[in-house]
């Protein structure tokens, strides 16, 4: 329940997401909305471990293109002999990787032929069905790799979103007799998404007994440019992150 004192309806949320999150998450939001009825909090922070990890002594300030005329530069990771499941789909023109982190979870990057290729059509395909079946045709093989490092902070007010799911009734007449005696509806939808990558992993070496495809010269994958990255549960298919990066600076 709110108290109706903004100060410290905002630091009392700002407090139960930082414990909920084990203080990853800090400060959740930056103000409090005037005329709050009922606020809906989503908070989700996810920090990758690899299944094998980066050298932090490979990693440098390379080249990343955000278009045909401006470069800027970045921390990039890389591993000469890196083991990935790798596709290339020739609808969407773009080049696909998979990298396994620890606990059943994999990141798939979706990386366009050209630096300036429109990604929607690549966005609007990624639904749990279509990328079940990309991974269902991915091949092991040999890659000489890098990665941008990456620390996703995204925060928005969500209201107007989710108005346009059949949520909708939530925010019009929701019975909400169960919470409260007086007739409440919902009002705000804030929500913040926290995701690092970085050299961190599992082991050191990738696993010998991996069957990668015996290639005479290892395929080439280098995330240098904007891209569309998912993270996907291995068991269930269930795509628990999609993100479009642009310029890893400013993410």
């Amino acid at each position: 329940a709110l108290s109706r004192n903004t100060q410290l309806d905002l630091q009392e949320i700002n407090n139960w997401v930082r414990q909920q999150t084990r203080g990853r998450i800090l400060r959740f939001m930056k103000d409090m909305p005037t005329d709050v009825s009922m606020l809906l909090a989503g908070a989700a922070y996810f920090k990758g471990t690899w299944k094998t990890k980066f050298d932090t002594k490979r990693t440098v300030l390379k080249d990343f293109h955000l278009d045909e005329d401006r470069t800027v530069q970045v921390s990039m990771m890389s591993d000469p002999k890196a083991i990935l499941r790798y596709g290339f789909d020739s609808e969407l023109n773009c080049k696909i990787a998979q990298l396994p982190l620890t606990e059943g979870v994999s990141a798939m990057f979706f990386l366009p032929t050209k630096v300036t290729q429109n990604m929607t059509l690549i966005e609007e395909s990624l639904t749990s069905e279509f990328v079940h079946d990309v991974d269902r045709e991915l091949k092991t093989v040999h890659a000489v790799l890098s990665l941008p490092k990456l620390k996703l902070n995204y925060g928005e007010a969500l209201g107007n979103t989710v108005k346009e799911t059949r949520l909708q009734s939530l925010f019009t007449s929701p019975d909400f007799t169960k919470i409260s005696a007086k007739p409440i509806k919902l009002s705000h939808v804030q929500h913040k998404a926290i995701l690092e990558l970085s050299e961190d992993g599992e082991k050191s070496t990738p696993n010998p007994g991996v069957n990668a495809a015996r290639l005479t010269f290892p395929i080439e994958y280098h995330v240098d440019r904007p891209f569309l990255l998912v993270l996907r549960d291995d068991t269930t298919g269930t795509l628990l992150f999609i993100g479009k990066i642009l310029d890893p600076r400013s993410v």
